[in-house]
C-alpha cells in the first residue's frame, strides 16, 4: 500500500498541474498487469486524489481479470468516470491462464479478451 500512497502523491501532483496550468482533467486507467490494479488500490487512488482533477478510466476486462464485477464498479464509480474502455471477457480462457500462471499480456495473447458480445460481462445491465 505504501507504493500506492507515493503514486497517488505524484500523480495528484501532476494531474493538478495539467489542471490549473492546462485546463486538461486528467484519468487514471487501473490496469490489470499494472501498477493500479486491484480493488483496495483503486479505492485508496480514488481517497487521495480529489475528483475534481482527476477522474477514472475504467476498463470492464481489465475489472474482471482483477476479480471485480465490472457493472457494479461503474455503478459505484459514475460520479468519477470521464471515459470506459469496453471489452469482454472469455472465462474458460481466463482459468486456463490462471492455471498457467502466465502473465496478463500472455494471458491477452491466449484470448483471454474477446470480442464484445462474445465473453461473460453482463452488458445488457451495464446499459441499463
Amino acid at each position: 500500500m505504501e507504493k500506492i500512497i507515493e503514486f497517488a502523491e505524484d500523480y495528484g501532483s501532476m494531474a493538478e498541474r495539467a489542471w490549473t496550468k492546462y485546463g486538461v482533467r486528467s484519468v487514471v486507467h487501473p490496469h490489470a498487469g499494472g501498477y493500479i490494479e486491484f480493488e483496495d488500490e483503486i479505492k485508496k487512488l480514488m481517497q487521495d486524489i480529489p475528483h475534481e482533477i482527476a477522474g477514472l478510466c475504467l476498463d470492464t476486462g481489465h475489472l474482471y481479470y482483477s476479480k471485480m464485477d465490472p457493472v457494479q464498479w461503474l455503478r459505484d464509480c459514475a460520479s468519477r468516470l470521464d471515459y470506459i474502455h469496453f471489452k469482454d471477457f472469455n472465462l474458460d480462457k481466463y482459468q486456463q491462464a490462471m492455471t498457467e500462471c502466465i502473465r496478463f499480456f500472455d494471458a491477452c495473447g491466449k484470448g483471454v479478451m474477446c470480442p464484445i458480445g462474445q465473453g461473460i460481462i453482463d452488458y445488457k445491465s451495464i446499459n441499463r
